[in-house]
């Protein structure tokens, strides 16, 4: 494949593949590149190489790790990882400066590292279905994020820095091990979707009827046993 240069979209989804050849580099004008549905166990450290990729799209593979030099690609935008076997992410993502989105769910993450916080232009960060029990307390550098979803994992509080996220809209958090809601999310001023259902949680704490933009509260399943008054504050709800 290292012939065809001028290439800048390659669709391989649904093949069967095992392997990617290290001459995957060689394609210095690719854009996009679809490797969706395989069972692809190891991204070749080449892939560096593609500094015009944009979109690189992994899902539904067994990779277990994702190559260093994925730090190399300065120009993507959108990088999807799900449903794979990643117990960690690269220690360095700092060069990573256009990614926006990142989607993880469906993998073995046990925590969201450091690297994750160095990504400033992200704006949605997807790890739902892992067993994340650990936020980095550097979270709050994510500036623009504006979509945070972490359903099905084993949280049971959120880093003070979260609250620093001014620009997030939706925050998912079904499925944790959550006693109660955490208090950096009262400064998450912007919130439109608030979701805590299927937790452990006994009260709600009255910084939640101060939203005004929030119409969707998900508090199913929990073991709230009372619903104060104060949530007639909440003009936008559904």
């Amino acid at each position: 494949i290292n012939e065809l240069t001028h290439l800048e979209i390659f669709d391989i989804m649904s093949c069967k593949l095992k392997s990617i050849p290290e001459s995957i580099g060689d394609l210095k004008n690719l854009k996009k590149l679809n490797l969706e549905i395989n069972n692809i166990n190891k991204i070749p450290e080449t892939i560096g190489n593609l500094t015009n990729l944009v979109e690189l799209v992994l899902n539904d593979n067994k990779l277990t790790k994702l190559p260093d030099s994925i730090n190399n690609l300065s120009n993507l935008i959108t990088l999807k990882c799900n449903k794979n076997n990643l117990s960690s992410l690269p220690k360095k993502m700092d060069k990573m400066d256009n990614l926006s989105v990142l989607r993880l769910h469906f993998n073995k993450l046990k925590k969201i590292p450091d690297s994750i916080c160095n990504l400033k232009s992200l704006k949605i960060l997807s790890c739902d279905k892992n067993n994340i029990s650990k936020i980095s307390k550097n979270i709050g550098k994510l500036e623009l994020l504006d979509i945070l979803e972490l359903k099905r994992n084993k949280l049971k509080t959120l880093p003070n820095s979260l609250s620093k996220l001014k620009n997030l809209t939706i925050l998912e958090c079904q499925e944790n091990e959550f006693t109660e809601i955490p208090k950096c999310v009262s400064g998450l001023k912007n919130l439109e979707i608030l979701d805590f259902s299927f937790n452990k949680i006994k009260k709600l704490p009255l910084f939640l009827f101060k939203y005004k933009k929030l119409f969707s509260l998900q508090i199913d399943s929990n073991d709230i046993t009372e619903i104060p008054k104060e949530i007639s504050k909440l003009k936008k709800l559904n």
